[in-house]
């Protein structure tokens, strides 16, 4: 039952380091372990901002793997970066507390996932940086409107043409008001049927 509970909890596939060991310090130094931190630091300000993303639904989507990574996990191989979604997940929450993870191979491959985030990111919005501004839907002060209707410097070519434009709109609304005008008549066809 123990072993059934780590599996859940998914402390079966974290990697028991001591708190003090430095995993991958021949892949990443201390200088390119401080840039990751604030890269993902960046990258999570921008996530929140852009997409409002909270840290809890980052660490969900970055556990998150696919049936090929769960399949290969279940092997025992892991993937050539070396790290699990589940450590990469822990270093995600060492980095949002401020600090520098000692899993050094799980914080490149987290930054390479939160760098892959935010470049789609910037494909999709056109800018990977929080621009200040929040997207606005509707029109704007000082935005020309579109023109509605008819131009009335143009000379009416039929006689539709010299019909005002309420003619044109009530003849929609009518039309869209048919089936109402059915389903009432029915349902009092049949309340007066019942009376009877």
């Amino acid at each position: 039952m123990k072993k059934q509970a780590e599996l859940e909890s998914g402390e079966a596939f974290n990697r028991v380091v001591p708190p003090d060991t430095v995993v991958g310090a021949e892949l990443v130094g201390d200088e390119l372990a401080q840039k990751f931190v604030s890269d993902i630091n960046k990258a999570l300000n921008v996530l929140k901002t852009t997409r409002d993303m909270s840290l809890n639904e980052v660490k969900l989507t970055i556990t998150i793997e696919g049936p090929r990574e769960r399949e290969l996990r279940r092997l025992g191989l892991e993937k050539e970066s070396g790290a699990s979604r589940d450590e990469m997940a822990g270093v995600l929450d060492e980095v949002s507390r401020g600090k520098v993870p000692n899993d050094r191979i799980a914080l490149k491959a987290l930054a390479e996932e939160i760098n892959d985030w935010t470049s789609t990111l910037a494909q999709v919005t056109g800018s990977a940086e929080p621009s200040g501004v929040a997207p606005t839907s509707g029109w704007r002060e000082g935005q020309a409107r579109p023109p509605i209707g008819r131009d009335k410097s143009e000379e009416p070519q039929s006689l539709v043409d010299m019909l005002p434009d309420w003619m044109g709109y009530s003849y929609l609304y009518l039309l869209s008001a048919v089936p109402l005008f059915i389903g009432v008549t029915i349902v009092v066809i049949l309340f007066v049927n019942s009376l009877k």
